[in-house]
This record gives structure tokens, C-alpha cells and sequence, in this order.
């Protein structure tokens, strides 16, 4: 089966409510370099569709959407809301807890920034109001687009949680376990 066969056959089996959730993988897998079965199972398809013997690296759901339901004011409110408790939460660090004397954190028009020390780096989250997602840029694990899901910032493309990613990421940055499970949108 060649790469166009393979996507209409997706495209067909995904049906209408999947095929937004299947289209960046039916993109990549136009472009992608390396075998077919491979690049399959490396993009979002349903389970049950999944044309190759390997199981799929990770298994996406419709849960995962990247399109949001939520109305331009809702946004906002929620995006600011979440943006305020991590400043708060980015702001009291060095109150508690021993930081990098270059430690820094700014916010300023929904742009938060927070600099962690010379040797790690700097922290961007910012509001991305026409997406209506958080877009976050780690010097460690890179930029990754946040859609707010059941509750929670979610990345779409791993399931990661934007509040436990800065939990897990800022705890080894700083030396000391941080939680920033326990502010705005940041519960399972």
C-alpha cells in the first residue's frame, strides 16, 4: 500500500469526527522521510485502524482535540486566570525556597517570563489569544502549544500537562520539589 492509498484509507476509517484529529498526521506523513509503517504508527490514528503489526508509540483520542469550545471571553478569563497563579506561584519561589540569585520572573501584557539562572535558562508561557492556547518555551524541553481540555492546559500531540511539566521541569531547575499542581487549572 503506497502513502496515498494508506491516507485515504485512514481518511475513510477516521470518519467525520476523527479526521480533525488525524489531518497534522495525514500532513507528516505526506513529508515523512522514513517507512511507511513506521510514520503510521507515529501520528494520531484510532486504535482500531492502525494498519501496521507494531503498536503505535503513543495512542492518541479524540480527547486530545486541539479544537476548543471555548468562547473568545471564556478564554481569556481562564488564560488569565491560569497566567496570574503561576506568576504568583513563579514570584514567591525565591520567598521559599533557595533560587540562583539571578533569578527573575516577569509578566507584562499575558507574557510571562521567568529566568531561572544563566546555566539553565529562560521560561516563556504566554497567552495566544486567536489559537485560544498557552503557548510554553522551555530551554529544556523546547515549545510545546497548550489547548485547554477537560479542565487542564493540555499539549495535544503528547497528552503532557502544562502544570506538571513546570512541576517536574522547575523542580530540577531549582533543586527543591515545586508543585505547581496546586494552582489555577493545574488539578487532575
Amino acid at each position: 500500500m503506497d502513502k496515498l492509498q494508506t491516507i485515504n484509507f485512514l481518511w475513510k476509517k477516521c470518519g467525520r469526527n476523527l479526521q480533525r484529529n488525524c489531518q497534522n498526521g495525514v500532513q507528516r506523513l505526506l513529508s515523512h522521510p522514513v517507512p511507511l509503517k513506521r510514520c503510521i504508527s507515529d501520528f494520531r490514528i484510532p486504535t482500531e485502524i492502525q494498519v501496521c503489526k507494531r503498536p503505535p508509540l503513543k495512542v492518541f483520542t479524540a480527547q486530545y482535540s486541539t479544537v476548543s469550545e471555548l468562547s473568545p471571553a471564556e478564554y481569556e478569563e481562564i488564560a488569565d486566570e491560569t497566567l496570574d497563579s503561576l506568576t504568583e506561584a513563579f514570584e514567591d519561589l525565591p520567598e521559599r525556597l533557595e533560587c540562583h540569585p539571578e533569578y527573575d520572573t516577569g509578566y507584562s501584557s499575558g507574557v510571562l517570563t521567568v529566568k531561572v539562572s544563566p546555566e539553565w535558562g529562560t521560561y516563556v508561557i504566554n497567552k495566544q489569544s486567536p489559537n485560544k492556547q498557552i503557548w510554553f518555551s522551555s530551554p529544556k524541553s523546547g515549545p510545546k502549544r497548550f489547548d485547554f481540555i477537560g479542565g487542564k492546559w493540555i499539549y495535544s500531540h503528547s497528552g503532557e500537562i502544562l502544570h506538571e511539566l513546570l512541576t517536574d521541569e522547575i523542580s530540577k531547575a531549582i533543586g527543591h520539589s515545586v508543585d505547581f499542581t496546586r494552582y489555577s487549572y493545574g488539578k487532575r
